[in-house]
């Protein structure tokens, strides 16, 4: 099974787990099958048991139809930067006490050859720096320090194209590379033109689906599976109100599913979008 499909199969899981439905068996569809939906679940609703076809796809706010998710790239991006930044961290007690926060500059396009470079200059630049930090105390470099200034990053070229700061937290003890993360993108919430546009695309392919031996249609439209900016954050009335649109509510209805369902992983909240009768 590959990855994506490892991916689909435990927020699945997870999502029918959070409606407290008992799964008998599950199949996911390989890609290689006729076409189908993502997974057949036979499991059991109401003490009946029923096979779902089930079609899951995932809310992202920054997707690019022909280059992917923006935030996706940068967290490949940080991951890539953190195979050298962490050896070399833990390589040093000193260097080993630190933390941070990198914030990527949106308008940059993440390279992967750049990573190592990235990684050098971070160790040199922390290296510079150790003197000024104080214990347990947050220090914030900045690209750029005012109008007509320079900034904390103008010796290391490859931080001052990709960062706009740096935030570095020295602790007192050793703590591991948790303590280092990053933001590449503002938290967005719901779009209602985004929701639209992930109904509209799986209405025209689940016309062409195989649906044999399934007793219902589901559509699972799944938020908060990756970056942070992909989040919904439900339990914010201002976000409910953009997703219970009537604009939203009807395009659920004809998109040829019997139910319609908005999941946020991490904090498992979800709104059904459409039910029909079964």
């Amino acid at each position: 099974m590959s990855k994506k499909k490892e991916v689909e199969e435990t927020l699945i899981r997870q999502f029918l787990g959070a409606l407290g439905i008992s799964i008998i068996e599950l199949h996911m569809t390989d890609e290689a099958e006729v076409p189908g939906p993502d997974s057949k679940v036979i499991c059991e609703i109401a003490g009946l048991e029923r096979c779902i076809g089930l079609e899951l796809c995932e809310y992202q706010v920054d997707a690019d139809p022909t280059r992917g998710s923006k935030g996706r790239q940068f967290e490949a991006f940080f991951w890539g930067i953190w195979k050298h930044l962490g050896p070399a961290l833990s390589a040093e007690t000193a260097l080993s006490q630190c933390g941070g926060m990198l914030f990527f500059d949106w308008g940059t396009s993440p390279n992967s050859r750049d990573a190592n470079l990235i990684g050098e200059q971070i160790i040199a630049f922390l290296r510079s720096r150790l003197a000024e930090l104080e214990a347990e105390k947050m220090c914030v470099f900045r690209r750029k320090l005012g109008p007509k200034k320079g900034g904390d990053f103008d010796s290391f070229p490859a931080l001052k194209r990709h960062f706009k700061r740096i935030g570095i937290r020295k602790h007192t003890v050793a703590k591991g590379p948790f303590l280092w993360s990053y933001n590449s993108a503002a938290f967005v919430g719901i779009v209602e033109s985004i929701v639209l546009q992930r109904l509209r695309d799986k209405t025209g392919k689940s016309n062409s689906y195989d649906w044999t031996g399934v007793d219902e249609k589901w559509l699972l439209i799944c938020a908060g599976v990756g970056v942070p900016s992909d989040g919904a954050a439900l339990d914010s009335p201002a976000n409910l109100e953009r997703l219970r649109s009537a604009e939203i509510r009807q395009a659920a209805a004809n998109c040829g599913f019997d139910r319609v369902y908005f999941w946020e992983r991490r904090s498992r909240h979800y709104e059904v979008l459409f039910c029909g009768e079964s």
